[in-house]
């Protein structure tokens, strides 16, 4: 009854004002529509542009790329082109993966499958070179080279052995081509150790893993071995560019680790 009643009082209250309103033409407000409070601007507050994206080097002209990238472009090419060969050298197993705690690239060298004959024995004493580039995302003495034990006359060389480069996330995260290069050799104490064949793998897309004892459960690379691709065979403009700079020391030192690769695979193409 109570409730009844207040509400009987309130529509004759807004009764009453109606009839106020008409005797003394008082308009209604016009009804103002409410703004979304999303729209509602913060005058104080900072404004914060929208990051743009990060400009793809390799959109660059090679004579506006730094030095670090025009390495990891020349191993791009590698890697193209090694994708389009038969393993003519044999191949190489292997399996990688990212140890997000320790912040390295573990790479586990599994076996050379085929390698070719070098030795008058019929057989080969090979063992594997590992190098990591670029000089940047590989910066500490890990990254230096590194190589398996030697297998006396095998052509099928069984490693099973475990390496660690230590390395920045971007190895794995960013668009530019973080690579291994993998070299195998035949040993010979007298004449010098004689090149069968290399391959490169880029890094970009590794597996992460908590600990080393997970790489043995990812999938197995196998790599084609290939007596090392000249530039003029991989049309690298990369390397052509990194000739020219001379006066830098990463570039000179990369370009004469590559000539005495070129000139040691010269015997073999004969």
């Amino acid at each position: 009854m109570a409730e009844a009643a207040k509400k009987r009082g309130i529509h004759r209250i807004a009764s009453l004002a109606d009839d106020y309103d008409k005797e003394h033409d008082i308009q209604p407000l016009a009804h103002q529509p409410q703004i979304p409070e999303e729209s509602v601007e913060e005058h104080d507050a900072p404004l914060v542009p929208n990051p743009k994206p990060l400009k793809d080097f390799r959109s660059l002209p090679p004579s506006r790329m730094e030095t670090r990238d025009l390495i990891s472009l020349y191993w791009q090419d590698v890697a193209a082109a090694q994708a389009q060969k038969k393993p003519e050298r044999g191949s190489l197993s292997l399996q990688l993966g990212y140890n997000v705690r320790k912040g390295h690239i573990c790479v586990k060298v599994l076996q050379g499958h085929n390698l070719p004959v070098l030795d008058p024995t019929g057989k080969s004493d090979p063992y594997i070179s590992i190098q990591a580039f670029p000089f940047d995302v590989f910066e500490d003495s890990a990254a230096k080279t590194q190589q398996t034990g030697t297998k006396k006359k095998d052509l099928n060389p069984v490693y099973m052995e475990m390496f660690h480069f230590r390395c920045k996330p971007s190895a794995i995260t960013h668009d530019k081509a973080a690579a291994i290069l993998f070299t195998a050799y035949d040993y010979d104490m007298i004449s010098g150790d004689d090149l069968m064949g290399e391959a490169v793998h880029l890094l970009p897309g590794t597996k992460e893993v908590d600990n080393e004892s997970e790489v043995g459960s990812l999938d197995v690379v196998v790599l084609p071995l290939l007596l090392p691709l000249l530039p003029t065979d991989i049309k690298s403009h990369a390397y052509a560019e990194l000739e020219k700079r001379t006066s830098d020391k990463h570039a000179v030192k990369f370009i004469e680790e590559r000539v005495q690769v070129f000139d040691e695979a010269k015997s073999e193409r004969k």
